[in-house]
């Protein structure tokens, strides 16, 4: 088995920027990384933009619903994760999907994987979620570098993949009934949490998707990952990790199976 993998920048640079903003993008594509992760939420006028939780207060240090408030209101805090960096980053601003799509028709090479959170298909319903972010899409240069639409929502995905996108789905949990879901979906993808993988590689499903396993910060686990023959390993420290001694970003197609 091969074992090559590509490290993918999650959320950016997050120890070093806040996350899901197009400085720490720009940051983790300047270290190196060719494969980026962001994830989407919609605000209430239902704008696509860079940010993982459903409120406010993580990242902008406004305790509001994001899904319920408007995106000039939001912009007023901005996106600089005070409990992780206090007021250092003040001042920038929430990046939306249509600036990201702007950005990355200069970053030739580099490939998104844009994550759709369940909150906002939730919310908003999985057609109005599915024709905004299309839409900002439809920007794009290459198609090709969006990676894949990603999400825990199985109705997004499959929606998505009728309109011709890879799709990956981040699994909730690891047990039969997911297995039989991802089989029957057959994604182009699948995304775990490291700690639901099972030790015995006879255990690890097998299909036509590509393994992306999450999020692995140490160069121990990561290169435990790449030598098990993972596709991917994502992290939040793309930029010391792609530098590592121990760690060789391979050449070549990634892996389509275990």
């Amino acid at each position: 088995m091969n074992a090559a993998a590509q490290l993918i920048a999650h959320r950016g640079l997050p120890k070093r920027f806040p996350e899901n903003t197009l400085v720490g993008l720009e940051a983790a594509v300047a270290a190196g990384a060719q494969w980026l992760e962001i994830d989407l939420q919609l605000t209430a006028e239902r704008v696509p933009i860079l940010y993982h939780d459903d409120t406010a207060d993580r990242v902008s240090g406004f305790p509001v619903s994001v899904l319920e408030t408007r995106l000039s209101e939001l912009q007023r805090f901005g996106a600089f994760c005070p409990q992780q960096f206090g007021a250092r980053f003040r001042g920038i601003p929430i990046s939306t999907l249509g600036q990201l799509v702007t950005r990355m028709n200069g970053w030739p090479g580099v490939r998104v994987f844009v994550e759709i959170k369940a909150d906002s298909v939730q919310h908003f319903g999985a057609e109005v979620v599915h024709d905004r972010i299309l839409a900002d899409l439809s920007a794009l240069l290459d198609r090709g570098s969006v990676a894949a639409i990603i999400s825990k929502d199985l109705a997004i995905l499959k929606s998505f993949r009728t309109s011709g996108w890879p799709i990956g789905w981040v699994l909730p949990a690891w047990d039969d009934s997911k297995e039989r879901l991802a089989q029957e979906i057959q994604p182009d993808y699948l995304f775990v949490k490291q700690t639901r993988v099972p030790l015995d590689d006879k255990l690890v499903w097998q299909g036509r998707w590509d393994w992306a396993v999450y999020s692995v910060d140490e160069i121990e686990k990561a290169v435990f990952w790449r030598d098990r023959g993972w596709p991917f390993v994502e992290t939040n420290v793309v930029d010391e990790l792609i530098e590592h001694p121990r760690w060789t970003l391979a050449d070549g197609a990634p892996l389509k199976s275990m």
